[in-house]
């Protein structure tokens, strides 16, 4: 997404000036995209045996993980 932004503003510039706003918005969502890389890049490195905190770890819904926790809940929920 910070790539198209980036890339409307110059595209749709008026007078060779690029469009602020989609600027901002490419901006943003670079910084945003780059903070959560190296949220999971830490999160991947630092783990129990090398670190002194478990970073969390926010899985895909469609992951074997986030499809194993939901078979947990409901198995709890049936015996329940």
């Amino acid at each position: 997404m910070a790539f198209i932004f980036l890339g409307s503003a110059y595209v749709l510039n008026t007078d060779g000036v690029p469009v602020a706003s989609l600027q901002k918005a490419g901006g943003g969502f670079g910084i945003v995209a780059a903070f959560i890389a190296w949220w999971n890049m830490f999160a991947g490195l630092a783990d129990s045996s090398n670190s002194f905190f478990v970073v969390p770890v926010l899985h895909f819904p469609w992951s074997e993980k986030r499809r194993a926790a939901k078979a947990k809940v409901r198995d709890e929920e049936k015996n329940a």
